[in-house]
């Protein structure tokens, strides 16, 4: 009987397969065959690797360094296969190093004019941007991305551009030191009119301007479990011109984020996004937890609205600002909910000129003028009591918890704040990216 059990489980589970492996080297590749022992081109392979939903191609990059040009076009990367469900990744072992020669466009990922369903781009060192234009159901994961560039105007370490459904899961994305228009527009992630993309699991630092930019019209984006530290910019900066819906950002922890004057807020939330919710976050250190802005000469159908939802979230010596409305002009009732938070540290709250600094104050005046006669109600001010293992506050479980007690909201939603929930969770990396090089020292900030 087991045995027929067994047989009965291998024929019901589903096998993801691939039809044919290539392989290719940096320099010095020829002919047709493709094969570990005789491998060809990049260009050869990619213009003609092409599998199915069900049978994926490989493209094994053997180690090396891969050096990208100019193609002319900021929408399509130099390494780009030709066919849909394809998968990039270096050969089992092996380190592959990605250069970009151009900020002009991305060094690898899928581009504008090509079928682009089902693309992984998967375990590289990326010197210059991955780009996923136009792309269905792709992922970017296990990647060492930085320097940035692809585009002069907006100069990213990863593009989403007219993307449905892409994931970008346990990459380590850090210093984009392409500077565009100005630091809001130089991110690490920068998203672009694309909808179900899902970033968790990544590790982010180091940079003149957001981690994630969520621009014009993201739709049902999530942000999740991923670890922020040591950023001059917010970790999430939406600026919509367009109606947005459905931003859900949960079980992050950023920890001296929005350091400069000019970010103010680890997130800050612009116009015309509708629906952003924001739980059970960890926010250490920052500048200011949440911040909204608003200016009377943008609007949006059906309004200039930023309907935020907040609650389970930890805010810990957020110095000066737990939640900042950075424009006098910005409506109160931007903030629908915010209950069940725990603000922790000598800060206060600001709106319109007014500072409050006493959570009683802040009630009142959150309760009167919001439209949420619960404002932060069931909030607290209590210790979270961080474990901070390593003594440095610098590795995601530095804030678990010594207990984890049941204040939050519960019902349908976690019955405790902040980012882990049971202490059991993975924030950051689930594995380690390649470290490429060493991060700059020196820039913490430790209270």
């Amino acid at each position: 009987m087991k045995k027929l059990i067994l047989i009965v489980m291998l024929i019901l589970t589903p096998v993801v397969a691939h039809s044919r492996d290539w392989y290719v080297i940096d320099s010095g590749g020829s002919g047709t065959a493709c094969t570990d022992a005789e491998p060809c081109t990049p260009a050869y392979a990619l213009a003609n690797a092409a599998g199915t939903a069900s049978a994926q191609d490989i493209v094994y990059f053997k180690a090396g360094t891969y050096y990208s040009a100019a193609t002319g076009n900021r929408a399509v990367p130099y390494y780009h296969p030709n066919y849909s469900y394809v998968t990039l990744k270096p050969k089992t072992g092996d380190t592959v190093n990605i250069v970009s020669g151009s900020e002009t466009n991305p060094a690898i990922g899928t581009g504008e004019g090509h079928p682009n369903v089902g693309i992984i781009v998967d375990g590289f060192n990326v010197e210059g941007s991955i780009s996923a234009w136009f792309s269905t159901n792709m992922t970017i994961q296990n990647n060492n991305v930085w320097k940035g560039g692809g585009d002069t105007d907006f100069p990213n370490c990863i593009r989403i551009e007219y993307g449905t459904n892409t994931r970008i899961y346990n990459n380590y994305i850090h210093d984009n030191v392409s500077v565009g228009q100005n630091p809001q527009n130089s991110p690490l992630i920068m998203e672009y009119r694309s909808t179900g993309a899902i970033i968790e699991n990544n590790r982010f630092h180091g940079n003149i301007g957001p981690a994630i930019s969520l621009k014009d019209q993201p739709q049902n984006m999530t942000v999740r479990y991923n670890y922020f530290y040591d950023m001059e910019y917010a970790a999430v900066w939406s600026a919509n011109q367009v109606v947005a819906s459905g931003v859900y950002i949960y079980q992050n922890i950023m920890n001296n984020v929005g350091k400069s004057t000019e970010s103010g807020s680890a997130i800050i939330l612009w116009v015309c996004v509708d629906t952003v919710q924001i739980y059970n976050n960890t926010f250490y250190n920052c500048n200011g937890g949440v911040g909204w802005e608003r200016a009377n000469s943008l609007n949006c159908t059906p309004g200039a609205n930023i309907t935020t939802y907040l609650w389970n979230n930890i805010f810990y010596s957020n110095v000066p600002i737990y939640y900042n409305w950075l424009y006098s002009n910005t409506n109160w009732t931007n903030l629908r909910y915010s209950n069940y938070n725990d603000f922790y540290g000598d800060t206060s709250w600001y709106k319109s000129g007014t500072t409050y600094t006493t959570i009683a104050d802040w009630r009142t005046a959150c309760q009167a003028n919001s439209g949420d006669a619960t404002c932060d109600s069931n909030s607290v001010t209590a210790n979270p009591n961080f474990l901070n293992g390593s003594r440095l506050w610098n590795t995601p479980s530095d804030w678990k918890r010594s207990s984890y007690p049941t204040n939050g909201r519960g019902g349908s939603y976690a019955s405790v704040m902040g980012a882990y929930i049971t202490g059991n969770e993975t924030i950051g990396p689930t594995t380690s990216p390649n470290p490429g090089p060493n991060p700059p020292t020196g820039l913490r900030i430790v209270p």
